[in-house]
């Protein structure tokens, strides 16, 4: 039972929030709950996947069979818009910036010193000739010697004739050196040499004292063997030598210079790579609706790249688009599973509801891919105009809760983001559309009222499109036209849900308020022959569901629940009907029974009662009251009965008890206490105001402090108010009763 909060800052003992814990594995994962919500979570992702490529790989085979100069067979037009990779633009924009990318020539050390050792092999033997007086032949000779491959004569004879031959052997050496230093590049007079060359200057890497220096040269400055005489022109330009010994310097500094920079392609070609791969794409645009190439036109090159475009969006899979989706939906979810929680609802969900969401979830996400893909709405109109969501939203709202039909309405209108690609208008529509439909059936009594519902909807939904329409600034006839599509969705979902809601009222045997109204029916097949075979137990049927209704209405539970629950309680007795008192004229069939046999009798009215009310296909609530409406109360009549007898050694108190369970709803509890209550006031004798004050009290307290109340929902307030009602109603009923005793409780 439900007592009064407390303030207590003390938190729950860990053995609380253990029990808490298993109490959750019970209700959640045993009973199969987890594995609906997963399931269902998987076929919707599944659904939304699918959308996200439906058609694509279809379009990808279609359009890969067009080749340049064929003729189109038909129209290609753009079904969304598209920002694509300009592959041909963005290769030139790449191969542009690969060729401004210097190129790596590097100098080897081991060349300069070899020329180096050569010029003063060459040195030393010209200054040994002169000192010898050997003759230009012999001297040749000893030079080959000792460099081979040596083959220029000449300049020997010019220099053993020369006035001053050392000086410009060392002015030989000087700029022969510094030349190889600066580099000879190899091969460039090679067709393959110009690609590496195209950028204007390369970069010349060279090791001096263990570190690596890098500089940058123009191709104009690069010294090769043909332009190695220019160079040392520049060199001794100033200088004051004459055109002779400027020409045998030349002369010189050509024999001996060698190649010594060459292209590194491997580092040439991983830089390049790096900038070629760092180059943004060229993004290219479609629009939804663009015609590519219309029926009959030649393909071009142009058409076909954008033909292209569109086949190999339509092939490619989106990693990270899939990846968001997925964690998008797992986000949804859990969220509408905290919302659906019993703290923010009100109740713990069963499972037959929780399978009505899960089979409402799927049918919504397959509805709204497949309306998705055949859309022939205008690009300004929200998608969801042509979606029911406020059927979905009614039913829920009348199946389960107005408030699990709000929470609905988000998780639909969030499933709608994924299905469009974040369409902010397309889920505002829904989820507005889904709220009001679950605000405006919240009260209905008919079935015709989801009609006037359905006016209201068209009306409510027509001015939240004429809101949004302001918002994307609408010309005069979009407005009438989102004005005809928000009236046609309103008032198309309203009359859907009139003929969807029967069936699943039967699917579910859910206890909305229609089919309460209809079970009320005192005009009913039960009812009737109740009258019939049972008059007295029809009479108090009556009276403790009135007791019932009044009672829950004013404690806030559910009065249709309470009242068709006091219709039915005593369903059970029908077919025994002369062995319950209020059946009784005269004789008393107890009289001849053993008072364990009357209360075995006595007992079986319940688990009759709930076989019937399956047989009648009552909903689950109606029939938990029936199995509760006496919970594990004492038939105390023939428990006294046995302990009188003497023959009867041992009498056990759970031999006379009701075995049902005790009332686990506000609506069980007080059909509980009004079948008790009225059966117990027949009794009374001179009723008045006081005594049906005592008497309800005491059959009040009597069940409270036997536990009975301990699993229902009622507080002590409650109770209070419990009694009022009952006084209220029963004050009005009676007159003059025999007394009632008080130790002597007619329970059955």
């Amino acid at each position: 039972m439900k007592q009064p909060k407390k303030n207590n800052i003390l938190k729950d003992p860990p053995s609380d929030k253990y029990s808490k814990f298993l109490d959750f594995i019970k209700k959640r994962v045993l009973t199969g709950h987890i594995l609906i919500i997963f399931g269902t979570l998987l076929l919707t992702l599944i659904m939304i996947l699918i959308n996200l490529q439906l058609g694509k790989f279809s379009l990808r085979n279609s359009l890969s069979s067009y080749k340049i100069g064929m003729v189109a067979d038909r129209d290609v037009v753009v079904d969304r818009n598209l920002v694509y990779t300009d592959k041909k633009a963005t290769k030139l924009k790449r191969n542009a910036k690969v060729k401004l990318v210097p190129s790596i020539f590097e100098i080897k050390e081991g060349i300069i010193d070899q020329v180096t050792k050569d010029f003063e092999k060459f040195k030393a033997t010209i200054i040994d000739a002169l000192s010898s007086d050997l003759s230009a032949g012999n001297t040749f000779l000893r030079v080959q010697l000792v460099i081979p491959g040596f083959g220029n004569e000449d300049i020997i004879k010019q220099l053993l004739k020369y006035n001053d031959p050392l000086s410009v052997l060392s002015e030989s050496e000087k700029l022969l050196i510094g030349i190889e230093k600066s580099g000879i590049v190899a091969h460039t007079d090679r067709p393959e040499m110009r690609d590496f060359l195209a950028s204007g200057q390369v970069e010349v890497w060279q090791w001096e004292g263990g570190s690596l220096k890098k500089k940058k040269v123009a191709v104009k400055d690069l010294i090769n063997l043909k332009s190695i005489n220019d160079t040392v022109d520049k060199l001794l330009a100033g200088s004051g030598y004459s055109n002779k010994d400027k020409n045998l310097i030349k002369a010189i500094v050509s024999e001996f210079a060698e190649e010594d920079c060459f292209l590194n392609k491997a580092e040439t070609e991983k830089r390049r790579q790096k900038v070629y791969n760092g180059v943004e794409p060229v993004p290219g645009k479609l629009v939804k609706g663009q015609v590519i190439v219309r029926k009959g036109d030649i393909i071009t090159d142009a058409i076909k790249n954008k033909i292209n475009a569109l086949g190999d969006y339509s092939f490619q899979i989106n990693i990270k688009g899939i990846t968001g989706t997925i964690l998008f939906l797992i986000v949804i979810f859990m969220l509408a599973v905290y919302l659906l929680n019993e703290k923010i609802i009100g109740f713990y969900l069963q499972k037959e509801q929780i399978m009505l969401l899960a089979g409402l979830t799927l049918t919504y996400s397959a509805l709204a891919v497949i309306l998705f893909r055949v859309d022939g709405l205008a690009d300004w109109l929200p998608f969801s105009v042509i979606l029911p969501t406020a059927t979905f939203a009614i039913m829920i709202t009348i199946l389960i809760s107005g408030r699990a039909g709000i929470i609905f309405s988000l998780f639909m209108a969030f499933l709608l983001i994924l299905v469009q690609q974040m369409n902010i208008y397309t889920f505002l529509f829904a989820f507005f559309s889904g709220i009001a439909a679950s605000a405006l059936v919240q009260k209905t009594e008919k079935r015709i009222d989801l009609v006037t519902a359905g006016l209201y909807m068209a009306g409510f939904d027509a001015g939240f499109l004429i809101i949004l329409g302001f918002f994307k600034n609408y010309d005069f006839s979009k407005f009438m036209v989102v004005i005809g599509w928000g009236l046609g969705n309103g008032f198309l979902c309203s009359i859907l849900s009139i003929g969807f809601l029967p069936v699943m009222e039967q699917i579910m045997n859910a206890p909305t308020r229609f089919r309460l109204m209809e079970l009320s029916d005192l005009n009913s097949t039960a009812m009737k022959r109740m009258l019939a075979l049972a008059p007295g137990t029809y009479n108090h049927s009556i009276i403790v569901a009135n007791l019932g209704e009044f009672a829950a209405r004013e404690i806030g539970a559910n009065p249709l629940i309470a009242r068709v629950g006091g219709y039915y309680h005593d369903i059970g007795k029908v077919d025994q009907a002369e062995y319950f008192v209020e059946n009784q004229r005269s004789f008393n069939k107890h009289d001849e029974l053993k008072p364990s046999l009357s209360a075995a009798v006595i007992r079986s009215h319940v688990k009759i009662g709930i076989e019937k009310a399956k047989e009648l296909k009552l909903p689950r609530v109606i029939v938990d009251i029936i199995a509760q409406h006496h919970g594990k109360t004492l038939i105390k009549y023939f428990y006294q009965r046995a302990k009188e007898d003497k023959r009867n050694s041992k009498i056990a108190p759970e031999d006379y008890s009701y075995p049902g369970e005790r009332p686990r709803s506000r609506e069980a509890a007080v059909i509980m206490l009004a079948d008790h209550v009225e059966a117990a006031s027949r009794t009374l004798k001179r009723p008045s105001v006081a005594k049906l004050e005592r008497i309800v009290w005491d059959i009040i307290i009597e069940k409270f402090n036997s536990g009975e109340l301990n699993e229902s929902e009622l507080t002590l307030r409650d109770l209070e108010i419990i009694k009022k009602s009952f006084v209220q109603i029963l004050a009005g009923y009676f007159h003059t009763r025999i007394e009632y005793p008080r130790i002597n409780e007619a329970s059955y």
